[in-house]
Order: C-alpha cells, then sequence, then structure tokens
C-alpha cells in the first residue's frame, strides 16, 4: 500500500480538490484507493466526492474519541464509504472525518483530550501513534487499498505530524505565495525530512505544488517565480545544514470557475475538457503515480477500446483520445495514432499524434510515424518546429532513400531547423545524389544564410549531376544568392560549354552577377521574352512557382529601364491574382533596396487596373511587344 498525504499550511489553497482528482485518475487505472479526512478542524474530502454528510454513520473523529475514552479501535472497515467513479475499473473509499457539519460531529470533536491521547504515560494503553499506526494497518488489512490518501490537518499539529512524518510514503505540500505559507510550508517540510526513520524505510518524497497562480503572467515571469520559490524552500538554516534537495515545484494555475463552484477535473473516458489546472494536476500525477503503475492500469483500457474500435470506432476513438491525454504513455499514444491512420483522419490531428508520440519516445523508428511522414508530411507548417524537428529524425531513420519527400520537407521547414543530416544522408552519402532534393537544400542553405555553404556542396555534386538541367539550375541559383563575382565568373567559365542546358533568364542572371553588361541587348530580350510567354501560358497555375521566379529575376533588374522590359509587358499578360503574389514575393526581398517600394508601388498599381479590367493598350504596348516579339 501506497501512502499519500496531502498537506496546506493554510487552507484554501485546493489541497483536498487535488486529493480527489489523484483518487479518480488512480481509480480509472484499475487501483483500489481509500481516501481518509484527517482534517479535522475543517472536513470537507466528503463533499468533494459527492457525499451526502447524512449518509455518514460515523468517521475518524468517532474512532479517537472512542480510544481516548474506552481505549479500543473499532473496526475500520465499518467507516469506509463507497465512492461512485463511473466507467472505473477501479474503487474509491472514503473514511470520512465524521458527520459534520451536524452538532454532534464538534461536541465529539471539542470532548477529544489530545494531551491525554499524545501525551499520557499511562502504559497500560497505547498512545496518539500507535493509534494511527493501527488504522494504517487496519486499512491495509481489511480494505486492501492500492493506495491510501490522507487529507491532513492544516497548520503543525500532532495529527498532521502523524500524518506527514509517521504514516506517509509520499508528502504533496500545497502553499500560496506569500510570506506565511512559505515560512510555514518549508518549517514544516523541513521537519519531516529531520523526523527519524527506521533504516528500513525509503526516505519521504516531498512535492511542493505552488497554489493560485494566474494563468496571464508575462513570458518568463512564471519560471522567474518557480525558481525564487524552490530557491526559498531549499535555503539551509542560517546558511548551514542539510537543504531540502527540493529539485522541482509544481503549479496548481487559478481557474475562475473553481471561484464559483469546485468540481472535479479529472473527467470519465471519452469526455475530456482540457483545462489549464488539468494540465497541472497531470504534470503531478506523472511524477507522483509510478511509471509501473500507469502501464499495467492501461493495458486492459487500451485492450477494451481497439476491440470496440471494429463495432464503435467513434466512442473508441473518443474513448482513446481521453486516455492519451490523461495518461500519455507510448501505449496510448501509439494505440491513438494507429487508430487515426486506420480510419483515415485528417492530416493535423494525425500530425499532433504523432508529435506526441515522439515526444513521449523520442524513438524515430516508430513504423507507424514513416507512414504518417509519407502520408500527411506535405500538411506540417511552415512554424512547426517540433513536426519538422520529428519528421527529419524519422527521414534518417527510416527513409533516407526519398529524395522527394525530404525535399519537401527542406523547401517547408523554419529556416532555423539545421539540414545537415538531410545533406550527408541524402546528398553525400549516396552513389547517385536526387537532383530535386540537392535544388531544395541549396534554396533551404540560402534561406538560411549559408550560400557559400550550397556553393560549395553544389561543386561537390557536380561530377555526377552535371547532366541535370534541373541541378545546373540550383547551383547557378545558389551562386547568384551568393552575389561574389569571382564565383560567378568562375561558374561562366565552367559552364560555358553547357550553358544550353540552362535557361536564357537563368544563365543572363549569372552573367548579371559576374558583371556582364547586356542592358538592351539580345540576351536580355531573349530572356524576358521567356519568363514573360511563360506566364502567359500559365496563367491561372503555379502562381506562386512563377512569381518567386520573376521576383528572383526583379533583383537583377533594379534600374528602372531594364524593370520596364520586365513589369509592362506582365501587366499586360498577367492575371489579377499573379500580380499580388509578385508583390508579396517582391516584398519580402530586402535585396532589392530602396527600388522593392517603386516596384511593388507599381505591382499593385497595375493589379488593381487588371481588377478593374483597365489594362493599357495605348501606344507603349504598342511599341514595347514587338521588340520583345510578343503579340497582344
Amino acid at each position: 500500500m501506497n501512502t499519500i498525504t496531502f498537506y496546506s499550511y493554510k487552507g484554501g489553497v485546493g489541497r483536498t480538490l487535488a486529493l480527489a482528482n489523484v483518487a479518480r485518475y488512480l481509480a480509472q487505472l484499475g487501483k483500489r484507493v481509500v481516501c481518509a479526512d484527517f482534517d479535522f478542524e475543517a472536513p470537507g474530502l466528503h463533499y468533494k466526492f459527492g457525499v451526502s454528510s447524512d449518509s455518514i454513520r460515523a468517521g475518524m473523529v468517532d474512532v479517537v474519541a472512542e480510544f481516548v475514552d474506552l481505549g479500543q479501535v473499532r473496526p475500520i472497515s465499518e467507516l469506509a464509504i463507497e465512492v461512485s467513479v463511473e466507467h472505473s475499473r477501479g474503487s474509491v473509499q472514503l473514511i470520512a472525518a465524521g458527520r459534520a457539519p451536524h452538532p454532534d460531529y464538534w461536541r465529539t470533536l471539542g470532548g477529544i483530550d489530545w494531551h491525554r491521547l499524545f501525551f499520557d504515560r499511562d502504559r497500560r494503553q497505547p498512545g496518539g501513534i500507535e493509534l494511527f499506526l493501527e488504522i494504517q494497518q487496519q486499512v491495509q488489512q481489511s480494505l486492501e487499498p492500492d493506495y491510501l490518501l490522507i487529507d491532513a490537518r492544516t497548520g503543525i499539529t500532532e495529527v498532521g505530524g502523524i500524518a506527514l512524518s509517521l504514516l506517509a510514503d509520499a508528502v504533496v505540500c500545497v502553499l500560496a505565495h506569500n510570506r506565511e505559507n512559505l515560512d510555514g510550508a518549508r518549517a514544516v517540510l523541513r521537519s519531516i525530512r529531520a523526523a527519524p526513520r527506521l533504516h528500513i524505510e525509503k526516505e519521504i518524497r516531498l512535492l511542493p505544488v505552488l497554489s493560485r497562480i494566474p494563468v496571464n503572467l508575462e513570458p518568463g515571469e512564471e519560471e522567474e517565480l518557480l525558481e525564487s520559490v524552490l530557491t526559498f524552500l531549499n535555503e539551509s538554516i542560517g546558511g548551514k545544514g542539510e537543504s531540502l534537495g527540493l529539485g522541482q515545484i509544481f503549479v496548481f494555475h487559478s481557474e475562475p470557475r473553481l471561484q464559483v463552484q469546485e468540481t472535479l477535473k479529472v473527467p470519465d473516458a471519452g469526455t475530456v475538457e482540457e483545462s489549464t489546472l488539468l494540465r497541472d494536476y497531470l504534470d503531478l500525477f506523472r511524477v507522483l503515480i509510478p511509471k509501473e503503475d500507469v502501464v499495467s492500469g492501461l493495458s486492459p483500457l487500451l485492450e477494451r477500446e481497439r476491440q470496440r474500435a471494429f463495432d464503435d470506432p467513434d466512442v473508441a476513438q473518443g474513448s482513446l483520445e481521453s486516455l492519451a491525454f490523461l495518461y500519455p504513455t507510448r501505449e496510448t499514444a501509439l494505440a491513438l495514432l494507429q487508430l487515426y491512420v486506420l480510419r483515415n483522419v485528417s492530416g493535423d490531428r494525425v500530425l499532433q499524434a504523432a508529435k506526441k508520440l515522439y515526444e513521449i519516445t523520442s524513438n524515430p523508428h516508430e513504423p507507424v510515424l514513416r507512414q504518417v511522414l509519407e502520408e500527411h508530411g506535405s500538411q506540417l507548417e511552415a512554424g512547426d518546429f517540433e513536426g519538422f524537428d520529428m519528421a527529419f529524425e524519422v527521414w534518417k531513420a527510416q527513409v533516407p532513400g526519398n529524395g522527394k519527400l525530404a525535399a519537401d520537407l527542406v523547401q517547408r521547414a523554419p529556416a532555423s531547423l539545421p539540414i545537415d543530416s538531410l545533406v550527408n544522408l541524402g546528398l553525400k552519402q549516396v552513389s547517385k545524389p536526387d537532383p530535386v532534393l540537392a535544388k531544395a537544400v541549396f534554396e533551404g542553405l540560402v534561406s538560411r544564410g549559408k550560400a557559400q555553404e550550397a556553393v560549395d556542396l553544389a561543386a561537390e555534386l557536380m561530377p555526377v549531376l552535371a547532366k541535370n538541367s534541373q541541378f545546373l539550375e540550383a547551383r547557378v541559383a545558389a551562386v547568384i544568392a551568393l552575389r561574389e563575382e569571382k564565383t560567378a565568373k568562375d561558374l561562366v567559365e565552367e559552364l560555358e560549354p553547357v550553358h544550353e542546358r540552362l535557361t536564357r533568364l537563368t544563365w543572363y542572371r549569372l552573367l548579371t552577377v559576374a558583371g556582364v553588361n547586356f542592358a538592351g541587348s539580345e540576351v536580355v530580350n531573349d530572356g524576358i521574352k521567356e519568363l514573360v510567354q511563360m506566364v502567359r501560358q500559365n496563367r491561372g497555375q503555379r502562381d506562386e512557382d512563377l512569381a518567386n521566379q520573376v521576383a528572383r529575376t526583379l533583383v537583377t533588374l533594379v534600374d528602372e529601364d531594364l524593370e520596364d522590359l520586365l513589369l509592362e509587358p506582365l501587366a499586360e499578360v498577367a492575371d489579377f491574382s499573379f500580380l499580388k503574389r509578385l508583390s508579396v514575393e517582391v516584398n519580402q526581398m530586402p535585396e532589392l533596396g530602396a527600388s522593392r517600394r517603386r516596384i511593388n508601388g507599381r505591382l499593385r498599381r497595375y493589379a488593381d487596373n487588371v481588377s478593374r479590367g483597365r489594362t493599357r493598350s495605348g501606344s507603349y504596348y504598342q511599341r514595347q511587344l514587338p521588340i520583345l516579339g510578343l503579340d497582344r
């Protein structure tokens, strides 16, 4: 039997509600739980379980009173009241303090001679310590619980001291953030640590919880608060002696609804209503409850839902979602993810479940993760750092040969995520690198401010990919992004024999970076003509890719006369959505410098004209379009 005592130096901090939620949590895991109310001055545990005082025949106060007066201990099993916990394989039994608030309860409590109980030296009857040890032993032998949860008296009392230092295997100490609570809680925790224990007994686990913390503190403010409280609790007396050695402090955040009506937060399976306080409880439970108890209790629950998935998949899914939230283990996360895959649930939910499984296990070799990545990886959002980190690791572990998948990940991943593993496994450590992946990696390195690395990698891969036009285009793009004239000239010389494999526009841009001035030449006209024709032929299709290509071209056309050669014809052949998208791309290119605002203004003006059906067809176009070889 594992005995956990819940204590607070002052009341009103949520101690008893936390105990009731732990009891419910354990019962759902199939555990037998006994809850004993030792808070004689302010008994309230029966309220948390919805037990009417009229149904309580007697309680702990009656046991103590009879012992003091008659020297006998009534059977504790007679006091146990079964508490209803729906959809639970376990049980909760309550041993109340007594029939409070009935007047008889207060008369009985007021008549107890506490001095006689704890300090009478008459050897003919045991003292208070022996009484409570016998109560604990009776609970273990007659009720056979897996857990005994004790709601201890507040302050510093004899009964509280026994519940804390003599009966408990672990103490959950709930305190508010004020000097009275901090001083009192620290003194009590120090006394627990200093209390003598038999050499066969384990040291009592101390779990401090800071309660009533607002959820809307400034970033970093809560962390600083917890650190300061933990430091205070761990201070040694007078700077000397041993510290409490507390390594962690938990939090119960304020929940306004509880100020109106207290309710249990651990729900029935399939009815999870997430709240900040429920997450706080779960953080505490994960440390308080041994992992083996959680795992052993979950196995039959998961098996039940797997069987139910064939007859009633909606109910099974709801139950598994509840179990995965309440008991975040590999087993629950895997069962939920497998059901999602089986039912072809939407990508976002599947990805969230996959990330949870990976967060718990840190194991990229889980086979289901590969399936999720290949089927739903394209739905990862650009800012999803955890999702892409998981995807990279799963790709490395299971599908390093899938260059197309890796390319997609690199293209959409946040720029702050490293892609070294993708470079090494996907490009350097294979006999035939995938040009699609090479292009994506070059662009990924450039976006991370590593254009030189992209250029060096491209040169390294050149011997095996030299005949691939897509690779050549990507290599040139990396050199253009580097904007070093000598590097560009060297590449011009190297590619001169095969430059026909490049688009004319790409070759022109490389020549421009190499310092060659082609303003007004046939090369300029040919390159722009090719681009404008692409826009005309693909109007409404692949808008984003085309707009991005045009925006990159504009980087080299910072002269107004050269801009005219591109922008005016585009305004004639492009549709509204393309021009708006191009404006967005241009606005994200700081390389354009002061020209960015000028170009953007013109693009917005063109887009506005197109939306109103007012495209120009005057003498300018009549002069300009024939130069480019374009018909209106």
